[in-house]
């Protein structure tokens, strides 16, 4: 495995904080009739570092994916029920746990509640932890992946998978190729079609990849300088959509998956603060879950006590991002050195 696949992890988990933290300010500040913040500070303080968010999820799929081939055994590579088993057994129990916690402070902060279909309904798609279903969806089918990853029908795997996403996406978002299909096409796809139309191809890919690496990456070698150019660019396309110059909706999609055929030649050694970032890949699915519970609970008790600080967005979401980054990891860090409590501590954070 990659080494510098741990801390590309946490720089996703950075990312996704991050994303969070702008996205609730905004919603917690519209709810007292403030505007979102605009001018040059957000262009330059919040936008590009927003708009990285493109990357945070796809790199976490591929990331993940990469780490599930590292599991296969034999030759044939094969992936075991008892992997799949104890994967699934730490993503469900933290999800479940975190979901009803946040379900219970929505309701007492600010009174919205449901009948228990409808949370049951929120659990299977994900609501508000979207890719958790979908993560779940992978590992369960993975080890049938396994089997058509290795060699070229690795390749014919993703490809078919992309092609199948971008199907999905024009279903989810009409007319997003350039095309709309016609009326007796299904005008959604149930459960997951959302995430799917997203996110569906990064997964395969990092499994695909990690069971080919070494003949993925000789190839890679060849196009490493025109990748790097090609990511530069394309992120830079999609900032000019993100600026509203052009619409492009496409372009972060593209950027996402040009950039991940990069990610084998970021060097480790040369990632800043890279011990403190694997620090956080090591709890990157607990920070995935607590954070947003805690931003929105800051965000609560920002808007009962002190409601004229959402007068400041920027410096707000800047010190949100800050909370909900720090304190998870240092809790998370410092129970996950207590023998006593370590099954606790699996059920709760994974």
């Amino acid at each position: 495995m990659s080494r510098q696949f741990a801390a590309l992890r946490g720089i996703a988990m950075l990312l996704v904080v991050f994303h969070h933290a702008v996205d609730l300010t905004k919603m917690a500040a519209a709810r007292q009739g403030i505007a979102p913040p605009s001018g040059l500070g957000n262009d330059l303080l919040i936008v590009p570092l927003y708009e990285l968010g493109i990357y945070a999820v796809p790199l976490f799929l591929f990331v993940s994916g990469a780490f599930m081939a590292y599991a296969a055994k034999g030759t044939p590579p094969t992936i075991s029920w008892a992997v799949v088993q104890n994967a699934l057994k730490r993503l469900l129990l933290p999800y479940f746990i975190w979901s009803v916690i946040l379900y219970v402070e929505v309701f007492f902060h600010y009174g919205e509640a449901h009948g228990l279909m409808e949370y049951i309904k929120k659990l299977i798609i994900g609501s508000p932890f979207d890719f958790v279903p979908l993560l779940f969806f992978f590992y369960l089918v993975s080890p049938f992946m396994t089997r058509a990853a290795v060699g070229r029908r690795g390749l014919l795997l993703v490809l078919v998978i992309g092609v199948g996403q971008l199907v999905i996406m024009n279903i989810e978002a009409p007319g997003i190729l350039g095309f709309r299909f016609p009326g007796w096409v299904p005008n959604n796809v149930p459960v997951l079609g959302r995430t799917l139309a997203q996110f569906a191809v990064y997964f395969p890919l990092g499994l695909v990849y990690g069971l080919n690496m070494k003949r993925v990456n000789a190839h890679l070698e060849r196009w490493k300088r025109p990748l790097l150019i090609l990511t530069l660019s394309l992120f830079a396309l999609h900032m000019v959509h993100a600026y509203g110059f052009v619409r492009l909706p496409l372009a972060q999609y593209v950027a996402a998956l040009v950039a991940l055929f990069y990610t084998p030649f970021i060097e480790r050694q040369r990632i800043p603060q890279v011990r403190r970032i694997e620090t956080v890949s090591k709890h990157s699915y607990g920070l995935y879950l607590t954070h947003f519970v805690l931003i929105d609970f800051l965000l609560f008790a920002v808007a009962r006590f002190a409601p004229m600080l959402l007068g400041w967005q920027l410096p707000l979401m800047w010190a949100l991002f800050a909370l909900g980054l720090l304190l998870p990891t240092w809790v998370m860090e410092k129970l996950a050195k207590v023998k006593q409590i370590q099954g606790v501590y699996r059920a709760v954070f994974g």
